[in-house]
């Protein structure tokens, strides 16, 4: 047992690392701001982060009619609830502001998840649940009940919840998410890609 003391398997990364076109996690950000109009806003936040990656939150608009959002994991509820200042609530607030009341000079939106290894579940609510103004089913979802193999809750349909506020999204939405994207970020986009608007665009 010494010979595996303090080992990682991960086989599902050593399936991954084999695939053709396969690449670590990047962040994106330096790029993306290349793109966005000069009043974008940025937030980065070290007190939640994970694994020693600050929480860093994108959002703007680009050529004056593409309103842009992206985050590199997800711990926004926990940061936009956060009765102390911190740089995600005022990247936040803008995203769901223009949501909220779309200029009309935006034609489309883009939700960009590449690299975003997931977080905070309550997440999927506050950004999804921006889109749209009725519950939206996409997909089921079941828990562990006990120490067995099969012991599993019966299948459970899994919704999206609307935010106080929110109304339904019809412009055009394109998805972005990379052979990273995990977790709950894989749930952002099976989640949005129910919506008849959403195009995803990835690996």
């Amino acid at each position: 047992s010494r010979s595996i003391a303090d080992s990682i398997v991960y086989p599902s990364f050593i399936r991954k690392h084999k695939e053709p076109g396969f690449h670590f996690p990047y962040t994106y950000f330096s790029i993306d701001t290349n793109y966005l109009d000069k009043n974008y806003v940025l937030g980065v936040d070290n007190i939640n982060s994970i694994n020693g990656v600050p929480l860093t939150v994108l959002s703007g608009v680009i050529a004056g009619k593409i309103l842009f959002f992206s985050s590199n994991h997800f711990s926004l509820y926990k940061s936009y609830k956060s009765l102390g200042a911190n740089s995600i609530k005022p990247v936040l607030q803008y995203f769901f502001n223009e949501l909220s009341d779309l200029p009309s000079n935006i034609r489309g939106i883009i939700i960009d998840v590449r690299s975003n290894q997931g977080g905070d579940l309550s997440d999927l609510n506050l950004l999804v649940g921006h889109f749209i103004d009725k519950p939206l089913h996409f997909g089921y979802t079941q828990s562990k009940s006990g120490n067995g193999r099969l012991d599993y809750t019966p299948w459970i349909k899994a919704f999206v919840n609307p935010q106080l506020g929110a109304k339904k999204i019809t412009i055009p939405i394109v998805v972005l998410a990379d052979n990273v994207s995990a977790s709950l970020s894989e749930a952002v986009v099976m989640a949005l890609k129910v919506l008849s608007n959403v195009r995803f665009v990835g690996e």
